[in-house]
C-alpha cells in the first residue's frame, strides 16, 4: 500500500540505522567492539542450514505482523506486540544459536562492521528474510482474502483456514524441532 520510493527510502533506514545501532551498542560496553555481539552463523552449521533457518522464522515473523497488526479484524488491538515479540523470541531461542537469528536484513549487516569472516555470509541475512517476507505476503493475501475481496467464496474461506492451521502447525513443529534441546 505504499509507493515504491518510499519502500526504498524504507529499506534504507532501516539499514543506516542497524548500522548506527550497532555503533552505539560499542560505546556502552566497556570493551567496546571487542564485547559487541553480531550475527553469525553457529559452529558447523552450513549456509544452507542458516538460509532455511532465516527464511522460516522470517516467513513466521511476517505472517504474525501482517494478521496481527494489519487487518480490519484488528483494529484497536492493542495486544498485538505481544505476539510479535513472543514469535522472535521463540525464534531468537531456536535459531539463533544457527543462522545468527537475524529475521531481518538490517541486524544482519550488523556483520560487515567487523574483523571477521562472518561477513561473508551477510547475503544469508538478505536472502532468508526478503524470501521469507515475500512468502509470507503471498499467502497473507490467501489466508486474509476477506481483506482483498468484497464477498470470499465459500471455497475461498475454507482454503482460508486451511492455510491458517497449516502455517501454524508448520511453524510449531519447526521451532520445537530446532529448540537447543533437539540435538544442536
Amino acid at each position: 500500500k505504499i509507493r515504491p520510493l518510499e519502500v526504498a527510502m524504507y529499506i534504507v533506514s532501516q539499514l543506516l540505522g542497524g548500522l548506527l545501532g550497532a555503533l552505539v551498542s560499542w560505546s556502552v560496553l566497556i570493551q567496546g567492539k571487542e564485547a559487541a555481539a553480531y550475527p553469525a552463523l553457529g559452529w558447523k552449521v552450513s549456509v544452507g542450514s542458516a538460509l532455511i533457518c532465516e527464511f522460516m522464522l522470517t516467513l513466521a515473523l511476517c505472517s504474525v505482523v501482517l494478521h496481527v497488526a494489519t487487518t480490519k479484524a484488528q483494529a484497536n488491538n492493542s495486544y498485538y506486540g505481544l505476539a510479535i515479540g513472543f514469535t522472535v523470541v521463540s525464534g531468537a531461542i531456536s535459531v539463533g544459536g544457527i543462522s545468527g537469528g537475524t529475521f531481518n536484513p538490517a541486524v544482519g549487516l550488523m556483520s560487515v562492521l567487523y574483523d571477521s569472516g562472518d561477513a561473508g555470509n551477510v547475503w544469508i541475512y538478505f536472502l532468508g528474510p526478503l524470501l521469507g517476507g515475500v512468502v509470507a505476503g503471498g499467502l497473507f493475501r490467501v489466508a486474509a482474502c476477506s481483506e482483498y475481496t468484497e464477498a470470499p467464496s465459500t471455497a475461498l474461506k475454507r482454503i482460508s483456514s486451511l492455510l491458517i492451521e497449516f502455517l501454524g502447525t508448520m511453524m510449531l513443529c519447526f521451532t520445537v524441532g530446532m529448540s537447543p534441546w533437539a540435538g544442536f
